[in-house]
């Protein structure tokens, strides 16, 4: 992986937790949730407060829960906000947690400067047993905590000052008075923000990803169809479930049921207009059979266009039939001519397949990550969506493939290049 990190490709967006008082606000919040605390002095954190260096001294990348389906995350600092989600349970919980930060930001903001906070995700079930348990999962609750109680006091504190304000006889109260200077002495000012509060409401998103059973997707049509499981395993394809279908990623009518659902579509007029996507799928087709064929000494990235072009025609015998129904395509759609996606192969289907216009962004990722498991997509494509699949791949590839794709995914922008 060390040339993806050279280039800040893997690792990248976390937060140093680098100093005894924020190593001392992650172990009480540890002890808190009731998990062991860690021995290390120093560690990153991610947006969710998972960090791979305790994972990797605990032997458990799913530390940061009991081992069901209630997970907790670990806030040390505001500056985890917009941070990436390693180890998500459920696909959505990056915008789960900007969300947290949009409702209670300042109070995250000010309460971190003196105790770290825990926050709790509830699905409502403790355990998710069964693949029936998916559709039962509408919302999450959001549960907020801290070890030094701040946020109950704060609770507290604001019940008494609005007695104290709203009733003209309260300063004679002298319960009231010392109660309210007690709480500010122990606790000091903690009247902040007025939105927040110590628990939130989050509905699951209508489609989603989450590793249990294998793998599942989970889509949730607008409509009154039946909700649709996707399962990785296909041995889980014949689980019935009341109030959903269950498929596999094998099954032939996967695709048409998505897109019948509104999810997918294979828009050939948005490719007349984007026609280097498809030059890109091709040369996904080309490095993936070039390099299963064990030609691990071809750098494509030191040859010039003719160079590449004769690389190509010495194994365009082995190229799968997509490539070059791609080339057709794109002609025929450079000249005008009206193509009927319908009529193309399944597999040249799920390798146009893009997520339905106009869905909301964590529901088109969740889209995007079932296609990268369905075609050869292009590899900044893969990266970006499934990048447990890309990371796996990656560390099988040869060093010439691991240049390709380094070089493809900078080129492409999505990541700025470092300073050498």
């Amino acid at each position: 992986m060390e040339l993806l990190k050279q280039h800040g490709l893997h690792g990248g967006g976390l937060v140093e937790v680098d100093n005894p008082l924020l190593v001392g606000f992650y172990n009480d919040c540890l002890a808190d949730i009731g998990i062991d605390r860690t021995t290390l002095t120093r560690f990153q954190v991610d947006g969710r407060g998972w960090s791979p260096e305790v994972a990797a001294e605990k032997r458990n990348s799913a530390y940061l829960s009991h081992g069901g389906a209630i997970q907790y995350a670990i806030l040390l600092s505001p500056d985890q906000r917009g941070k990436p989600i390693y180890q998500p349970f459920f696909s959505f919980e990056r915008e789960m947690m900007a969300f947290l930060f949009q409702q209670a930001g300042d109070a995250i903001a000010r309460l971190t400067k003196s105790t770290g906070l825990w926050v709790q995700f509830d699905p409502g079930l403790s355990e998710l047993s069964q693949l029936s348990d998916l559709t039962i999962v509408k919302s999450l609750k959001l549960t907020l905590g801290d070890p030094k109680q701040l946020i109950a006091a704060a609770g507290a504190q604001k019940k008494l000052v609005t007695r104290f304000t709203n009733d003209p006889d309260a300063w004679m109260d002298e319960t009231l008075r010392q109660q309210l200077a007690a709480s500010g002495q122990k606790f000091g000012d903690l009247r902040f923000t007025s939105s927040f509060k110590d628990s939130y409401r989050y509905p699951a998103a209508e489609a989603f990803y989450l590793p249990s059973f294998g793998g599942v997707f989970v889509f949730r049509p607008k409509s009154k169809d039946k909700e649709l499981l996707v399962t990785v395993d296909e041995s889980l394809a014949d689980t019935n479930v009341a109030g959903g279908q269950v498929s596999s990623l094998k099954n032939r009518n996967l695709l048409n049921r998505l897109i019948n659902l509104g999810f997918v579509e294979v828009p050939l007029e948005w490719y007349r207009s984007n026609p280097a996507t498809l030059g890109q799928l091709r040369e996904s087709l080309f490095v993936a059979t070039l390099y299963r064929n064990g030609l691990e000494e071809i750098d494509l990235t030191k040859l010039n266009e003719a160079q590449r072009m004769g690389c190509l025609m010495d194994h365009c015998d082995d190229l799968p039939p997509e490539f070059s129904a791609l080339e057709r395509l794109e002609q025929r759609l450079a000249q005008g001519d009206a193509v009927d996606w319908q009529r193309l192969s399944p597999r040249l289907k799920w390798l146009l397949a893009r997520p339905k216009e106009g869905l909301p962004i964590q529901v088109s990722e969740t889209v995007w990550r079932l296609i990268c498991r369905q075609a050869e997509v292009a590899v900044t494509t893969l990266f970006t969506f499934d990048k447990d699949t890309f990371f796996s791949a990656y560390g099988a590839w040869p060093e010439a493939r691991k240049r390709w794709a380094v070089n493809g995914i900078l080129a492409s922008g999505l990541i700025p290049r470092k300073h050498e």
